[in-house]
Protein backbone atom coordinates (compact mmCIF):
# COMPACT_ATOMS: atom_id res chain seq x y z
CA UNK A 1 0.00 0.00 0.00
CA UNK A 2 1.25 3.68 -0.97
CA UNK A 3 -0.23 6.57 0.49
CA UNK A 4 -0.11 10.29 -0.25
CA UNK A 5 -1.84 12.97 1.91
CA UNK A 6 -2.83 16.70 0.43
CA UNK A 7 -5.18 19.65 1.62
CA UNK A 8 -7.66 20.17 -1.07
CA UNK A 9 -9.00 23.65 -1.45
CA UNK A 10 -11.43 23.19 -4.13
CA UNK A 11 -10.65 24.82 -7.87
CA UNK A 12 -7.81 24.31 -10.92
CA UNK A 13 -4.71 24.44 -8.22
CA UNK A 14 -5.70 22.18 -5.89
CA UNK A 15 -6.89 19.61 -8.65
CA UNK A 16 -3.44 19.98 -10.01
CA UNK A 17 -2.08 19.35 -6.91
CA UNK A 18 -3.79 15.90 -6.63
CA UNK A 19 -3.04 15.31 -10.18
CA UNK A 20 0.87 15.15 -9.22
CA UNK A 21 -0.21 13.00 -5.95
CA UNK A 22 -1.29 10.28 -8.18
CA UNK A 23 1.55 10.49 -10.12
CA UNK A 24 3.80 9.89 -7.47
CA UNK A 25 1.92 7.45 -6.38
CA UNK A 26 2.48 5.67 -9.50
CA UNK A 27 6.01 6.40 -9.87
CA UNK A 28 6.45 5.03 -6.06
CA UNK A 29 4.60 1.76 -7.14
CA UNK A 30 7.19 1.33 -10.49
CA UNK A 31 10.00 1.76 -8.53
CA UNK A 32 8.62 -0.85 -5.77
CA UNK A 33 8.94 -3.71 -8.55
CA UNK A 34 5.89 -5.98 -8.30
CA UNK A 35 4.22 -3.15 -6.73
CA UNK A 36 1.22 -2.70 -4.36
CA UNK A 37 -2.06 -3.54 -4.97
CA UNK A 38 -3.74 -0.72 -3.13
CA UNK A 39 -2.26 2.98 -3.73
CA UNK A 40 -4.76 5.59 -1.53
CA UNK A 41 -4.73 9.44 -2.51
CA UNK A 42 -6.36 11.10 1.03
CA UNK A 43 -7.20 14.65 1.52
CA UNK A 44 -8.32 16.88 3.83
CA UNK A 45 -10.21 20.46 3.50
CA UNK A 46 -11.04 23.24 5.79
CA UNK A 47 -15.28 22.98 5.55
CA UNK A 48 -17.02 21.99 2.56
CA UNK A 49 -15.72 21.96 -1.07
CA UNK A 50 -16.43 20.97 -4.37
CA UNK A 51 -15.01 17.29 -4.40
CA UNK A 52 -12.66 16.80 -7.30
CA UNK A 53 -13.86 14.59 -10.56
CA UNK A 54 -11.93 11.23 -10.56
CA UNK A 55 -11.92 10.36 -14.06
CA UNK A 56 -8.77 11.81 -14.47
CA UNK A 57 -7.13 9.73 -11.74
CA UNK A 58 -9.00 6.53 -12.96
CA UNK A 59 -7.48 7.04 -16.22
CA UNK A 60 -3.90 7.81 -14.68
CA UNK A 61 -3.99 4.29 -12.56
CA UNK A 62 -5.27 2.83 -15.77
CA UNK A 63 -3.24 3.88 -18.55
CA UNK A 64 -0.38 6.11 -17.30
CA UNK A 65 1.02 9.41 -16.94
CA UNK A 66 4.06 11.35 -18.51
CA UNK A 67 6.41 13.00 -15.38
CA UNK A 68 7.91 16.09 -15.34
CA UNK A 69 10.86 14.83 -17.07
CA UNK A 70 8.12 13.48 -20.05
CA UNK A 71 9.00 9.94 -19.05
CA UNK A 72 5.65 7.24 -19.62
CA UNK A 73 5.44 5.76 -16.46
CA UNK A 74 2.94 2.69 -16.78
CA UNK A 75 -0.72 2.50 -15.61
CA UNK A 76 -1.26 -0.22 -13.00
CA UNK A 77 -4.53 -1.63 -13.79
CA UNK A 78 -4.34 -4.45 -11.58
CA UNK A 79 -4.15 -1.67 -8.67
CA UNK A 80 -6.91 -0.24 -6.71
CA UNK A 81 -6.88 3.63 -5.88
CA UNK A 82 -8.60 4.34 -3.09
CA UNK A 83 -9.57 8.08 -3.06
CA UNK A 84 -10.05 9.10 0.98
CA UNK A 85 -11.48 12.81 2.05
CA UNK A 86 -11.95 14.62 5.68
CA UNK A 87 -13.22 17.49 5.85
CA UNK A 88 -12.65 19.38 9.01
CA UNK A 89 -14.32 22.22 10.43
CA UNK A 90 -12.83 24.93 12.51
CA UNK A 91 -14.10 24.47 16.11
CA UNK A 92 -11.97 27.58 17.57
CA UNK A 93 -8.97 29.23 16.05
CA UNK A 94 -5.84 26.64 15.82
CA UNK A 95 -8.29 23.59 16.60
CA UNK A 96 -10.07 21.82 13.91
CA UNK A 97 -12.46 18.93 14.33
CA UNK A 98 -13.18 16.24 11.70
CA UNK A 99 -16.69 16.88 10.29
CA UNK A 100 -16.67 13.92 7.93
CA UNK A 101 -15.01 11.33 5.83
CA UNK A 102 -15.47 9.23 2.43
CA UNK A 103 -13.88 6.50 0.99
CA UNK A 104 -14.56 5.73 -2.45
CA UNK A 105 -12.08 3.26 -4.95
CA UNK A 106 -12.08 4.96 -8.61
CA UNK A 107 -9.56 2.60 -10.09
Amino acid sequence: MLIEFERFEGGVRSTAKLDTKVANLLEAAARWGRGPRLLILSTWSKGIVNAPSVDGFRHAVLRGINNSLGVHVPGRPGCALLFARFIFRVQSPGLLCLHSRSFAEVA
